[in-house]
């Protein structure tokens, strides 16, 4: 038997609503979500030290409490600074994100070189997207 496909029948084909094959969309860049991670973690301990700062000024009793709140944010961001370390941009514009982040985080001056150490974890990005 021999089948012949015509307009028709592939048109009433379409219109069942099969799924078509996925477009394989390119996955997204890791990078993004850990710098926004550490971003988000940044402006916590920030507030938190805020408010240390606010509550110390004022006498509060509430210090203790807000200290460790600003102990258990402070963690969370080095565990975010270290998960930012270890992501490798897979796209140029994950590494150009990369790059200016890491230039927003450098103080002026530096007393801690974090220049350098930003430097070095772009230096070892690049290593592993290119090793």
């Amino acid at each position: 038997m021999h089948a012949t496909v015509t307009r028709r029948s592939l048109g009433a084909l379409l219109g069942l609503g099969l799924p078509a094959p996925a477009m394989a969309l390119p996955p997204a860049d890791p990078i993004f979500v850990a710098i926004e991670a550490h971003r988000s973690a940044s402006r916590e301990e920030a507030s938190a030290v805020s408010a240390l700062e606010r509550a110390a000024r004022l006498g509060l009793s509430r210090t203790s409490e807000l200290r460790a709140e600003r102990k258990r944010l402070r963690k969370l961001r080095h565990s975010k600074r270290r998960e930012l370390r270890r992501t490798t941009p897979s796209t140029a514009a994950g590494f150009r994100a990369l790059a200016a982040y890491h230039a927003s985080l450098i103080p002026d001056p530096d007393p801690d070189d974090v220049a350098g150490q930003c430097r070095r974890d772009m230096d070892a990005a690049c290593a592993r997207a290119t090793g």
